[in-house]
């Protein structure tokens, strides 16, 4: 078994590497002397983790702990890239000593698998800004930790979101993350029950039974957060985020952005801005 030592010079306490791969492994399976955090940008691929193996697509984030052992591999002839980030042990007990939530619960060595979390496009994108920002700085303890303290905040929300589908199934909750992308939500109760592989009868009663809500209003919700990021970030005009919510016309979509937020588009976006 391969065991990857921490390699960086005197000074690094974390290193980004970029890997893409067309065709079987870019590396044999192996652990490691310290921890490491890996996004999966561009899928799919098979990762092989502690003796079992998953899917992971695009917008898979992982935190590995030195023990794990792991390999990637392609799926057929089809290209993956990741981002790792290699994390030097010494600055992450230091910083699990002193903000022991999240940093505990990320590299928890009790659990059989590894921490997984799936990023919306817009997180990863974000997580690839972040990234770009680090490697144009030294990377040093205030430089890495610093990225670790961003990528928390930027999980905070996820996290909220995942407890509250706490009491879903793994395939309800797996596809209800999955539809807070825009691929999915902008067409639908389909795209919902598109991700499910399930029927849409028994979606709509999962959702029921486990949310208290229809398949539609959850959607609507994950609609309504989208459009509010774009109105507060954005410039673009209401009709065009409206249509990129997947409203055919205006008027719906002003319907419920009124629900949500108590105000028309128009007049929360001035309200942002100090108007």
């Amino acid at each position: 078994m391969l065991t990857l030592k921490w390699r960086a010079r005197a000074g690094q306490f974390g290193q980004i590497v970029k890997v893409s791969c067309e065709r079987g492994s870019p590396l044999e399976e192996h652990t490691h002397e310290y921890p490491e955090i890996f996004w999966i940008e561009e899928g799919p691929c098979l990762h092989h983790i502690n003796g079992t193996r998953e899917r992971l697509e695009s917008g898979d984030l992982v935190f590995i702990r030195a023990h794990d052992r792991h390999q990637f591999v392609s799926l057929g002839r089809r290209r993956f890239t990741m981002t790792n980030l290699e994390c030097h042990p010494q600055l992450v007990a230091d910083i699990q000593r002193r903000h022991s939530q999240p940093f505990a619960e990320w590299f928890e060595h009790k659990r059989d698998m590894p921490l997984r979390r799936r990023l919306d496009i817009g997180e990863l994108q974000q997580l690839k800004h972040m990234a770009l920002d680090y490697v144009a700085r030294p990377p040093d303890a205030l430089h890495t930790e610093a990225f670790l303290l961003d990528l928390a905040r930027l999980l905070e929300s996820l996290s909220s979101l995942v407890s509250g589908l706490a009491n879903c199934p793994d395939w309800l909750r797996s596809a209800l993350l999955k539809a807070k992308e825009r691929e999915v939500f902008i067409d639908g109760v389909a795209g919902l029950v598109r991700v499910t592989g399930r029927s849409g009868e028994h979606v709509a009663r999962s959702c029921r039974k486990h949310l208290g809500q229809a398949p539609t209003q959850i959607l609507e919700s994950y609609r309504m957060a989208y459009a509010e990021r774009c109105l507060r970030l954005t410039t673009d005009p209401v009709t065009e985020i409206a249509y990129a919510c997947g409203y055919a016309t205006t008027t719906p979509f002003y319907r419920a952005f009124r629900r949500h937020y108590k105000q028309p588009p128009l007049a929360y976006r001035r309200w942002l801005r100090g108007g």
